[in-house]
């Protein structure tokens, strides 16, 4: 079974927010058109981060960064991009 993707990027959402690491492995993105495009930043503006949804609009990110060392306990920027639209979340990992 499939799930229909979300129509625009504005009905994105990210769960668990805050993550807690030592309880939970990794932010789910849903509800995102097909192909949305989502990339994740640090405060200073550094991507640690990039990846497309699938055909059911979902996407997941283990709070790691490119080269696969576990990001550190803050506030993260998500930036969502899908047709034009852009939506901006905030995320929180918990170490």
């Amino acid at each position: 079974m499939q799930l229909a993707p979300g129509a625009a990027a504005s009905s994105a959402r990210v769960f668990p927010n805050p993550l807690y690491t030592n309880t939970q492995g990794f932010f789910t993105f849903d509800n995102l058109p097909a192909s949305a495009r989502v990339r994740v930043f640090t405060l200073h503006g550094e991507e640690i981060f990039d990846a497309s949804a699938n055909a059911s609009g979902i996407i997941t990110w283990r709070p790691q960064n490119m080269v696969g060392r576990n990001v550190a306990s803050g506030l993260y920027l998500a930036v969502i991009e899908s047709g034009g639209e852009k939506k901006i979340m905030k995320l929180a990992v918990v170490r």
